[in-house]
């Protein structure tokens, strides 16, 4: 199963279970990729079950720092539309 990117505006596909493209996720600071990592549920992309409130929050969590980050870019276009989680609405 795959989906794409969650990086606003990538247009990359990765596998499920992926947060996003590697270039995306290693732009992520250590500490949220851990974040998200330590509330991943292995399977959870496809076990029907809702995804759990740590694992969304660490998702907000990295959402913020990119909007936080892209802002800091100065001339760099922000591409609109974004990829979805079930569960998570941007």
């Amino acid at each position: 199963m795959t989906r794409l990117c969650l990086w606003p505006g990538c247009k990359r596909t990765v596998q499920a279970r992926f947060w996003g493209c590697r270039a995306h996720w290693y732009q992520l600071p250590e500490a949220v990729r851990s974040r998200i990592w330590a509330a991943y549920r292995t399977g959870q992309e496809s076990d029907g079950r809702p995804l759990s409130r740590e694992y969304l929050a660490a998702i907000r969590e990295a959402e913020e720092w990119i909007k936080r980050f892209e802002r800091s870019q100065p001339g760099r276009p922000v591409e609109p539309g974004r990829p979805t989680l079930p569960g998570l609405e941007w």
